[in-house]
């Protein structure tokens, strides 16, 4: 009687045992998984950690660069260089800089505004660059007004231009028939570039 009262206590002790064992188990398992979970999750948010990180890092270097560049480029729009081709302008400067001299005189083309293609020297990819063509004629006394007319259009006008070419030809007061008050003929081809603004653009469309 002994002996089958101690199997059944045995036998009632490993019940108790391998359901405690069972019920542990169990628990480990959804321990671990929870733990699991929250290292993937807590992998995850220190990628994007990081990622915000380098994106901050990133902003404060656009930052520092607009900044540093900022004054540069409001100075080429009230220069002209950047923004619409400012054809009146340049007109109306060359007509003052020929009014105030009076050993010469000026006329001049003013061709159709078109943008620059592949082919352009100065062609920039994603940049949208205006080139207006213009002949000038002027007529002076001698050469050094040609220098100076040219010099006086580049600190006054608003853009910036190229001279592609110019020919001077003189006229012999002596050989000519004619009463040549200015014996120096010259003709130059150049090209206005100005540049698209596409930030005020962006900023409209916002």
């Amino acid at each position: 009687m002994i002996t089958i009262r101690r199997h059944k206590e045995i036998k009632k002790t490993l019940f108790i045992f391998g359901t405690l064992l069972l019920v542990a188990i169990g628990i480990l398992s959804i321990s671990l998984s929870i733990f699991l979970e929250t290292q993937e999750k807590h992998a995850i948010l220190e990628q994007k950690i990081q990622s915000q990180r380098s994106l901050n890092e990133l902003s404060r270097e656009s930052v520092e660069r607009l900044s540093d560049y900022s004054p540069l480029f409001k100075s080429h729009i009230d220069k002209g260089i950047i923004g619409l081709p400012n054809r009146l302008q340049w007109a109306e400067t060359i007509y003052n800089i020929a009014s105030g001299n009076n050993q010469s005189e000026v006329v001049f083309t003013l061709r159709k505004t078109e943008v620059i293609d592949a082919i352009d020297p100065l062609y920039t990819d994603g940049i949208t660059i205006r080139k207006t063509p213009m002949t000038i004629f002027i007529n002076s006394a001698h050469e050094g007004i040609v220098y100076d007319f040219f010099n006086d259009l580049k600190q006054q006008a608003n853009g910036v231009f190229l001279i592609d070419e110019c020919s001077i030809e003189y006229v012999d007061k002596k050989s000519s028939n004619i009463n040549v008050f200015y014996p120096i003929k010259t003709q130059c081809l150049l090209n206005w570039y100005t540049i698209e603004n596409t930030v005020q653009q962006n900023i409209g469309m916002n």
